[in-house]
């Protein structure tokens, strides 16, 4: 049999077999030009396949590294780094295969498989499938069916998924984890599938993609592994993949960085990570981009969507709001409050199909989104108005504050606001109905960059910025800012909003209506207040009125039963307290107080 003929060869060479050195040549001219004639090898590549022999079957080492094989045979490191390309000849001739191969590279049978040497040195070599029944003398006996190309997409996923759970059984390399039910184990299915995939005439988008991102083989298996949990909308923690893929802390080390910033999984949008995730945060869940999840399914197929609360349960960055407010209760003045209708109605109704035919496709789309910046001063009534919009759109809100984003190291606080959108646009991919994101006193997100650079706080914020800046250019949904500060947003920021307002602090008019519509009906009282004479009296803002009304109802509440009634005295004195108290030196009390 040739596998102990290539077995007893590497051993004599070693200087310990029992045979002359005359023998020892004949032996290997045997094999040579005999046994492994159609492969046309020379005496050092029999050597290393038999080097390759003698540690599979003698150590039960299934994988095994090309330098370590290269050393026991040439006998120095110097010389085993010179026959490196040697080990690639025979990879290229199917003797061996490398962990790091690149699967589906749309390569026809019988081109050569590019390989870099450090990527040969990273890697693990083992004997091929077809190789090994090669030199055990036995015969293939699977359909010749199975090596038609894909008829269906759902084929070659079935394929796929075989191979998922047959490296999912344990921690072995995976050129050799698992049976299948035909009997083909890891690297041979991978084999099977890469000769079907040249076979194939359909257009199977997983091929498209590794295609179009120049995906690895690390990213492809990622890729498989997550797209099989993304079915079911499952997260996967990014330890659980690296175990996995590969056996041994450096290769699995070399698995995490597939998921730092940088790498083509991570930078195109086709996984996403948990927060602050990098290439030593392994606890962190990975999931597979929806849009890339029904890509690869297929364009007739759809995963579940996941529910909001599902999406933020780990998610303590947000906090999710359910409007109650109306648009009809947001005092505005008409000029102000008709155009910012007419907004929020390109996004609720067929106005924006009407504007697609007037040739506005590419500036007015719904997924393009809406970016709204509510300024003025405070108490005008910017969150309150917010609030009116999601609820007249049927919309939840989620809104996060500055104090859960800035962090103390370096490059936290530029992941952070990353996350922010980075999540929301999953919501948006993921949900029906994507609530509105809110970010309240957004000057505190939104300022300006710095020229002069002397620190590196200064750095941070305008990495900050420019993520910020980005981020609002691609996204989709309805993002509204409000600030009382728009003085110190950076000028880029100005285009980036579909719309600005500026809330004016009310008139007369909208004071009555203000006071009208903070006065509940059940309030005892409420039908002696006039309403007229304190919108007359004080120039201030809704949030102050709300205050004023709230301060004035507890005082009334803490009074005898008999008395609890609201008065005018009551609002009148906190309509003072307030005035005297307020912040804003240019506000200030016209007229005078009046008894009840």
């Amino acid at each position: 049999m040739l596998a102990e003929k290539l077995v007893a060869l590497f051993i004599c060479s070693q200087g310990m077999g029992e045979i002359d050195d005359l023998d020892y040549k004949n032996l290997l001219r045997s094999i040579k030009n005999n046994d492994l004639k159609e492969y046309h090898l020379d005496d050092k590549d029999v050597l290393i396949v038999a080097g390759v022999c003698c540690k599979t079957f003698d150590r039960n080492s299934k994988t095994m590294e090309p330098l370590a094989v290269l050393n026991d045979v040439f006998g120095t490191p110097l010389k085993a780094l010179s026959e490196m390309n040697r080990i690639i000849k025979l990879m290229e001739k199917g003797i061996l295969v490398n962990s790091n191969r690149c699967l589906f590279s749309g390569e026809e049978d019988g081109a050569q498989i590019f390989q870099r040497k450090s990527q040969l040195i990273e890697g693990q070599i083992a004997l091929s499938d077809k190789f090994l029944r090669f030199i055990f003398n036995e015969t293939d006996n699977r359909k010749k069916s199975l090596l038609t190309g894909y008829q269906s997409n759902d084929e070659f996923l079935e394929d796929i998924f075989t191979y998922i759970s047959l490296i999912e059984e344990d921690n072995l390399p995976e050129a050799y984890r698992g049976i299948s039910q035909d009997g083909l184990k890891g690297e041979g299915l991978l084999n099977r599938i890469e000769k079907r995939i040249r076979k194939t005439t359909i257009t199977l988008p997983f091929v498209d993609v590794v295609k179009e991102f120049k995906l690895n083989r690390k990213e492809q298996v990622i890729v498989m592994c997550l797209l099989k949990a993304g079915i079911n909308c499952q997260a996967t923690p990014i330890i659980e993949i690296c175990r996995m893929i590969s056996s041994g802390f450096l290769n699995q080390l070399r698995i995490r960085e597939c998921f730092e910033p940088q790498s083509p999984l991570v930078n195109n949008s086709i996984v996403e990570i948990g927060t602050g995730a990098d290439v030593f945060s392994v606890f962190e869940e990975v999931t597979l981009a929806p849009s890339f999840v029904n890509r690869l399914l297929g364009k007739d197929i759809k995963i579940t969507s996941r529910s909001l609360d599902s999406i933020l349960k780990n998610e303590p960055m947000f906090e999710l709001i359910e409007p109650a407010q109306t648009l009809e209760q947001v005092i505005l003045a008409d000029e102000i409050k008709l155009p910012l209708l007419a907004v929020i109605q390109t996004h609720k109704s067929d106005i924006g199909r009407t504007l697609k035919r007037w040739g506005f496709e590419t500036q007015i789309t719904k997924s393009e989104g809406i970016k709204i910046l509510l300024a003025g001063a405070p108490g005008t009534g910017k969150t309150f108005c917010a609030g009116a919009i999601a609820q007249h759109l049927q919309k939840k809100m989620i809104t996060t504050d500055i104090s859960k984003v800035l962090d103390k190291y370096v490059g936290e606080s530029e992941k952070r606001i990353r996350h922010i959108f980075d999540v929301y646009r999953q919501i948006c991919e993921q949900i029906d109905n994507p609530p509105v994101l809110l970010l309240n006193e957004a000057d505190q997100f939104l300022c300006r960059r710095i020229s002069s650079v002397n620190h590196s706080v200064d750095h941070m914020n305008n990495r900050m910025q420019n993520i910020i800046l980005e981020a609002m250019e691609n996204i989709r949904g309805i993002l509204i800012c409000t600030t009382n500060l728009v003085d110190n947003f950076d000028e880029a920021y100005s285009r980036r909003f579909s719309l600005k307002f500026v809330l004016p602090r009310p008139g007369v008019t909208e004071r009555e209506k203000l006071w009208r519509l903070h006065l509940p009906d059940k309030l005892p009282g409420k039908s002696n207040i006039d309403c007229r004479y304190l919108a007359e009296s004080y120039e201030i803002t809704g949030g102050q009125i709300s205050l004023i009304v709230k301060n004035a109802a507890v005082q009334a509440a803490t009074r005898p039963e008999s008395e609890r009634i609201l008065t005018m005295t009551d609002l009148i004195y906190y309509c003072e307290l307030e005035m005297g108290s307020n912040f804003e030196a240019h506000t200030k009390k016209i007229g005078f107080g009046r008894p009840s």
